[in-house]
């Protein structure tokens, strides 16, 4: 068992407590925004914790994939709260918000589709 996997999960609890709590403020400036960006975080260190627990390769290669969606969604989740906050949410449109999300769906969809190139992993 590893110790750091753990230690993994209170940051999990934490920011999955905090995300459904910006949801319920959803009328604040850039509330509903930290709420997703928390809940990316939680994806992402919960499958991290579940990655470093299991003693399997494909277990591990299955929480690696499962936990991409939330790796590549932070970045753009935390600009679009920094966005948010700036009160720049006249920027926020559905194609300049399409094209924010395309390299994290690049980036997913390349993830999952190591076998055929080992772009990621060897």
């Amino acid at each position: 068992m590893n110790p750091f996997a753990i230690l993994m999960f209170i940051p999990a609890a934490a920011c999955f407590i905090l995300g459904f709590y910006c949801f319920r403020k959803g009328n604040l400036i850039g509330a509903r925004t930290l709420g997703f960006l928390l809940l990316s975080i939680t994806l992402w260190s919960t499958m991290y914790g579940l990655e470093l627990l299991s003693s399997e390769l494909e277990t591990m290669r299955l929480f690696n994939r499962i936990s991409y969606p939330g790796i590549a969604t932070v970045p753009v989740f935390f600009f679009l709260f920094v966005m948010a906050v700036a009160d720049r949410r006249k920027w926020f449109s559905a194609g300049r918000l399409f094209l924010l999300f395309l390299i994290p769906l690049f980036t997913v969809i390349s993830m999952w589709t190591n076998e055929i190139h080992w772009l990621f992993y060897e």
